[in-house]
């Protein structure tokens, strides 16, 4: 697997460019190779980008996406902006979501109660409260998590079950 996010986005201190061309030279690569991307989508122009990659043929189901939320220029942590992107999604599709900085705990509950999976770690948070008084490790964040679904009584898949949902091969 490899992240292939799909399209350009401002964060608050600095731009992160993916130019048109260089994702769909990127999907081909990853078609080529046998890699499953992991199709990166921060606003609903991103899943606009992952249909045409889709009927250009350079996608195969099924499909993986983080949304990823909360970022100030993209799609929000809200239930509304959830929404809109998931019912814009081609299938079938698996979905995780992830939510940016202070959205990270909040975006975390709501997919260990509805999601496919859950998108957390340091990349995304480095705090373990909304206070911003405490270091997060990823261990401590991926427990959090797998408290959260325990108590939305969903159970944590394996890697075997993993790759099934994704369709990847088994080692």
């Amino acid at each position: 697997m490899a992240s292939l996010t799909l399209s350009s986005l401002n964060f608050t201190r600095e731009a992160s460019l993916n130019a048109p061309d260089m994702i769909v030279r990127l999907a081909e690569v990853m078609a080529e190779k046998g890699i499953k991307p992991e199709l990166e989508v921060f606003d609903l122009g991103m899943v606009n980008v992952a249909h045409s990659l889709i009927k250009n043929g350079l996608l195969s189901p099924p499909y993986y996406f983080n949304l990823i939320l909360g970022n100030a220029s993209t799609a929000q942590a809200s239930l509304l902006h959830i929404a809109a992107l998931v019912a814009s999604l081609p299938q079938p599709a698996v979905v995780a979501f992830g939510g940016i900085g202070r959205t990270q705990t909040a975006v975390a509950g709501i997919a260990a109660a509805m999601a496919d999976g859950v998108r957390t770690g340091l990349e995304d948070n480095i705090w373990l409260d909304r206070d911003r008084s405490t270091k997060a490790t990823n261990c401590d964040l991926v427990k959090r998590v797998i408290r959260m679904a325990l108590e939305q009584e969903r159970s944590i898949a394996s890697p075997d079950q993993v790759r099934t949902m994704l369709g990847l091969s088994r080692r």
